[in-house]
């Protein structure tokens, strides 16, 4: 080995254990406050004592994960040790462990091993890793019964297929005891190709139950005695089990070198198992890195060999960190199909280590669904089997599982004798992934307990572990439970710094996903960071500042999408992401229209911001107790809706009561939803509008919110004045906005505006006809002389496909279908109902439509519930979000089902106000709208369905 001299500093405070070796017996060092007792190149123990019995050997000092201090490392380096320096990186204890060992198998990341590759062949008799006293009676059995080389070499046969049976069976300390037997027979028949061999598989063993380092020290040795004997398949075995190995102790750049070294092997040798599981075990240390992308294409690359090999082994491994992925991404379904796929593949195979480990994965879906107690009986099923094959990590993990599910439950106490002892083994195993987990979780709890100097220790200990191995998405959440419990303690300074560095990590992570549907789910995690330091503004009186953070937290995907579309440089994009409070006003005073911002961070918090070109006005306000659970749930009927409106409520609520005691208030079983309706509208109108009527003036608003508002028909939110009752429609032009960034940048799009039309109107569906949509589409035919008109059997997603691109306005007189997804894992919720041309429907989905490059100036979904959708972080993801995102800066669309007669006059008046009449879009519905507000005052469920969002 070389020396090097890339070190990083670390806290002098700390304990080091320096171990070598001297012949074959371990010499253990442990170094307390080595600046303190470290001088002139002289190294003592914690008793002052000098220390001169290190060997004077070689020492290699790691690149990245090495650590020591300056005094130590020059000690270390006239002494020229024999060694690796490694991170363990605990707060109490860092280790500085030698490599001296090591073996691969066809294994992965994400489950325990499932077989032993290798055929016993022979030892090498430089023994350097120390190994444990053989029973007397072996050797004694050995000198009596095995005399001739071929006596010996039957033996080690024999021994080498019993460890390979109970490591099969997960009897791991069999499987060692066996393998050591087995090594020591090689020995004596000096054999490095077999000696190595055994190297390799009592790495394995050592590595299935939690000795990471100690499995190392094997694995190294393998590679090395590969090399010597040129066995190309063997380095790359250990190479792989290194990454492995590396990837356990989270030391995840150290592994991805190993594995992409071990598919290299794999790959010139045309080794397609080998190649796989390099792809496996790739897809594992990228997600941990939080490069969600990377990880996919690996997994799913995984999965292709597996199939292509017939390995269900293999298959079920890529199901499970397919799993993985979809989990941090926050796709909950896809994940739990995927784990489903995991555990019915081990248990068709019978592999107990696999079948934990999927149990225990189920769990964690459970949970993030709220399915407490589901979630329970698989984490208990996960650590049953762990602690019935001697996984000593299986079985934290299912301690800390355990630990968070009860702490969801308000069992707060019970959550950190959990989380204890997950912290506990792993310590002791030197898993530093699991340990900074438990310490963030114990936070959680101690924060719980609002005991917020504790959870603040255990978060800080958690965020340096997260630090030392690269883990990007538990460093920025420690952030941001450091922020919280910042916040609870009145240090506001300190919260504001922890929650702009946990966005600052997850944006990074963002920028590398590529794609729309996965920053809409990762944004799950990032949104609440966003609300955290929007609270620190808000309290610190930085109005200013407030405004823009909320800004940059709306709408992020649909923000790249059109950066994107648009051809903006990554520093443009930058540039134009941190809109600042000038550039806000700035974009009003061009518009000449207000902005109003309404943010609901959390309970009952609201924070509205009027934004003029003569300047920013701000309100907060508390909304009335019931105003979350039973004003907006009169809008969001759906269970989505319904529980991230629940995820903003103080205290949970119970919806089915909500809806029996609206109904007992009627008398009714089922009321008109007018009469439903007309009660949440003049409620939001109280709470929302009342309160900045002040600075309304002007006659154009453009009204953005955050994600759980965007139900609300804010055009016929009204309030019962001296003339009956006064809608908001009726003083003011509305339309809706995803964001100030998002409403700037459709100024710069170049759509078509030449006025011709693609007319699509009863789609010919035989159980499904619309007369009102066909008579629809026949009167524009007629007002609008540049049209085409795909009525009836013409109406396919294939004529529409090919036509869309051409007009200037897309028209859709149709059923809308607000829940259809085009699979169950698609974030993007809605379809359009169209024909296949011989009677039978075909679904045009928001999932689709999103993917298209249109050059519409606008769409009109003249059809039920179009502005429905998914309700995210992000927004409300549906079919107009779709064609947003599909590049048309206009969408009308409708919050709830639709009256066909009131809806032909709309759509009529509509198409001549902004046609003939050259009204804007949004003047142009605001007028078509009045007249049907003039002839039914008092039945906004007629007419106040219609809002038009973008520009």
């Amino acid at each position: 080995m070389s020396s090097s001299t890339n070190v990083i500093e670390s806290d002098p405070s700390l304990l080091y254990s320096y171990k070598t070796y001297k012949g074959n017996r371990p010499v253990v060092l442990e170094l307390w406050g080595f600046k303190e007792r470290i001088s002139r190149g002289v190294v003592k123990d914690a008793t002052g004592k000098q220390i001169s019995e290190i060997p004077p050997t070689r020492i290699l000092i790691g690149k990245s994960e090495a650590v020591t201090g300056q005094a130590l490392l020059a000690y270390l380096k006239t002494s020229n040790l024999s060694a690796v320096l490694d991170i363990q990186g605990r707060e109490e204890v860092a280790r500085l462990v030698p490599i001296v060992g090591g073996d691969h198998n066809s294994s992965c990341v994400e489950d325990e091993r499932d077989s032993v590759q290798g055929s016993v062949v022979d030892l090498n008799g430089d023994q350097t890793v120390s190994q444990p006293p053989l029973d007397s009676d072996f050797l004694e059995d050995i000198k009596r019964n095995y005399r001739t080389k071929k006596d010996l070499s039957e033996f080690a046969a024999t021994l080498f297929s019993n460890g390979s049976r109970s490591f099969k069976n997960s009897h791991y300390q069999d499987a060692i005891a066996w393998f050591n037997k087995a090594l020591f027979v090689q020995i004596l028949l000096e054999d490095k190709w077999n000696v190595g061999v055994c190297y390799g598989n009592l790495g394995n063993a050592y590595q299935s139950i939690g000795e990471h380092y100690k499995a190392i020290e094997y694995h190294e040795r393998r590679k090395e005695i590969a090399r010597e004997v040129e066995d190309r398949a063997g380095e790359g075995s250990a190479y792989s089990n290194l990454g492995i190995a590396f990837y356990s102790l989270g030391i995840y750049r150290k592994s991805i070198q190993h594995i992409e070294k071990s598919l290299e092997i794999a790959k010139e040798s045309k080794d397609r198992a080998g190649e796989g599981t390099a792809y496996c075990n790739l897809g594992s240390a990228y997600c941990s890195l939080g490069d969600y992308r990377s990880a996919v294409d690996n997994h799913e690359r995984h999965l292709q060999i597996g199939i292509e090999l017939k390995s269900r082994s293999s298959e079920g491994r890529a199901y499970g960190n397919l799993g993985n992925v979809y989990f941090c991404l926050g796709d909950y379904q896809k994940a739990l199909r995927y784990y489903g796929l995991r555990l019915e593949i081990a248990k068709e195979l019978k592999d107990r280590g696999a079948m934990g480990v999927a149990y225990g994965n189920l769990g964690t879906v459970h949970r993030a669904l709220e399915d407490y107690q589901k979630a329970i009986e698989h984490h208990e099923k996960h650590q049953e089997i762990a602690k019935e094959i001697g996984n000593r990590m299986g079985e934290a993990a299912a301690y800390g599982s355990l630990g968070v599910v009860y702490q969801k439950l308000g069992e707060y106490r019970k959550a950190i004798e959990y989380h204890e002892k997950r912290l506990m083994i792993s310590v002791a195993m030197g898993d530093r992934a699991g340990e900074g987990n438990a310490c963030g979780n114990l936070g959680n709890a101690y924060s719980s307990l609002e005991e917020y100097q504790n959870a603040v220790k255990y978060y800080e200990r958690g965020l340096q572990i997260a630090k030392g191995i690269g883990d990007q998405v538990t460093e920025a959440k420690a952030n941001y439970n450091l922020g919280l419990s910042f916040y609870q303690q009145k240090e506001y300074s300190k919260s504001e710094e922890a929650f702009v560095q946990s966005i600052s990590i997850f944006s990074g992570i963002e920028e590398g996903l590529g794609r729309e549907d996965w920053k809409i789910s990762i944004f799950e995690e990032q949104a609440n960071a966003y609300l955290g330091l929007q609270h620190c503004y808000i309290t610190g009186n930085k109005v200013e500042r407030a405004l823009e953070i909320c800004e940059k937290g709306q709408a992020r995907s649909l923000f790249d999408l059109y950066c994107t579309r648009l051809g903006l440089s990554k520093e443009a994009c930058r540039k134009r992401e941190n809109v600042t409070f000038d550039q806000i006003q700035k974009i009003a005073g061009r518009e000449k229209t207000s902005f109003v911002y309404f943010s609901n961070p959390s309970g009952n918090d609201l924070h509205v911001w009027v934004v003029k070109s003569d300047g920013v006005y701000s309100e907060k306000s508390e909304l009335p107790e019931d105003f979350r659970a039973e004003a907006l749930s009169l809008f969001k009927e759906d269970s989505c809706r319904r529980s991230l409106i629940a995820s903003y409520l103080p205290v949970r609520v119970d919806f089915s009561k909500l809806e029996h005691d609206f109904e007992q208030r009627y008398d009714k079983k089922k009321p008109d939803p007018n009469v439903r309706l007309l009660e949440g509208l003049e409620k939001c109108y109280q709470a929302l509008i009342t309160p900045i009527l002040k600075w309304l003036d002007g006659k154009q608003l453009t009204i953005i919110t955050d994600a759980a508002m965007q139900d609300i028909p804010f055009a016929a939110l009204f309030k019962n004045g001296s003339e009956g009752k006064e809608y908001l429609t009726d003083k003011y032009t509305i339309s809706m906005a995803p964001s100030f960034r998002i409403f700037d940048l459709l100024h710069e799009l170049k759509p078509k505006k030449d006025g011709s039309a693609l007319i699509i109107s009863d789609p010919a569906i035989n159980e499904m006809r619309l007369e009102g949509a066909k008579n629809e589409g026949e009167a524009l035919s007629k007002k609008i002389p540049n049209l085409k008109l795909l009525c009836e059997g013409s109406a396919t997603i294939s004529a529409v496909k090919e036509s869309a691109s051409d007009f200037s306005i897309l028209h859709f007189a149709c059923h809308g279908s607000p829940d259809e997804r085009i699979n169950k894992d698609s974030v993007f919720e809605g379809a359009l109902c169209l024909t296949d041309g011989n009677g039978g429907k075909e679904m045009l989905y928001a999932d689709e439509i999103q993917k298209l490059n249109l050059k519409a100036d606008l769409v009109f979904l003249s059809a039920c519930q179009t502005g429905k959708g998914a309700l995210r972080r992000e927004g409300v993801i549906g079919l107009s979000r779709a064609f947003l995102s599909a590049g048309v800066p206009s969408v009308i669309a409708t919050h709830w089902s639709i009256s066909d007669h009131v809806t032909q006059e709309i759509v009529s008046d509509f198409y001549t106000n902004f046609l003939d009449k050259k009204m804007t879009k949004a003047e142009a519905l605001r007028k078509a709208i009045l007249v049907q507000r003039k002839a039914h005052p008092d039945n906004p469920y007629l007419w106040g369905a219609f809002f038009l969002v973008g520009k």
